[in-house]
């Protein structure tokens, strides 16, 4: 994107930055709404919302309206790194991870009391979406990435149809999949678990530098396919494990890589 002045100002894979920054300005109205009212109608509602239908509305809802976020803007608009339809598809997902935490009760009393179907939702849903990706193959039509209207399908036939209702359900139920086992096996008070906690931002922070290294490291001794895959993975992992041993023991390098105290 650009900056007045500046110029363009890439990100590469650190797109998601920009992303986030412009919806949180633009949900800006909604935080001051819920964080002003913390027991007002939107946040009750919200709550109460997560046991209609003995919880099957939230699973199913809001998967729906994903899937008209495709259904709308996927045949013009091809998703590439948060862009194009995505960049739609995404706002969504962080305003329903916004709503969830608003509603925390509701939201974590569906992970626990819908487990299981979250579970059978999780698979019955990866199984049609790699079956999406063997018929994408075969139709040459990219059902998943969008911008069909370019292969002449305008703006939908039923494949592209029951392609958007696959991709946008298996993406919500692998999210909620997630969450549910965060919540049932981790959410509790384990030093191995704040230990792990204190790593998330310097292994993040540190790993991208590391992996470019690694990779030319492994070009040079002349290794190449999944050999050089894990080789890089082992030395990355390592590097970051021994640098944020080294961080977390200065006060300005805990502080400069979000270091928290245990």
């Amino acid at each position: 994107f650009w900056i007045p002045i500046i110029g363009k100002f890439v990100l590469s894979h650190l797109w998601f930055l920009w992303n986030l920054a412009l919806y949180s300005f633009l949900l800006i109205p909604l935080f001051h709404l819920a964080q002003k009212n913390p027991d007002g109608r939107l946040v009750h509602s919200f709550n109460r919302s997560f046991s209609w239908l003995n919880g099957w509305g939230v699973l199913a809802v809001l998967p729906l309206i994903l899937t008209i976020v495709e259904i709308v803007f996927k045949p013009w608009m091809p998703g590439f790194l948060g862009s194009g339809y995505e960049w739609f598809w995404f706002l969504c997902f962080f305003t329903f991870g916004y709503l969830c935490m608003m509603a925390k009760e509701g939201y974590y009393r569906l992970l626990e009391e819908r487990f299981r179907a979250i579970v059978g939702m999780t698979v019955l849903f990866t199984l049609a979406f790699l079956w999406l990706r063997l018929q994408q193959h075969a139709d040459s039509l990219p059902y998943i990435e969008g911008g069909w209207i370019e292969q002449g399908v305008f703006p939908h036939n039923a494949m592209t149809l029951l392609g958007c209702f696959i991709h946008a359900f298996h993406a919500w139920s692998w999210c909620l999949l997630v969450f549910a086992l965060g919540a049932r096996y981790l959410n509790h008070p384990s030093k191995h678990l704040a230990y792990l906690n204190q790593g998330v931002y310097p292994f993040y922070i540190v790993h991208m530098p590391f992996t470019f290294a690694f990779l030319l490291l492994s070009k040079s001794i002349g290794l190449s396919g999944i050999t050089s895959i894990l080789f890089t993975w082992v030395l990355v992992m390592l590097a970051c494990w021994v640098s944020f041993e080294i961080l977390k023991r200065s006060r300005v390098s805990r502080f400069l890589f979000g270091i928290k105290s245990i």
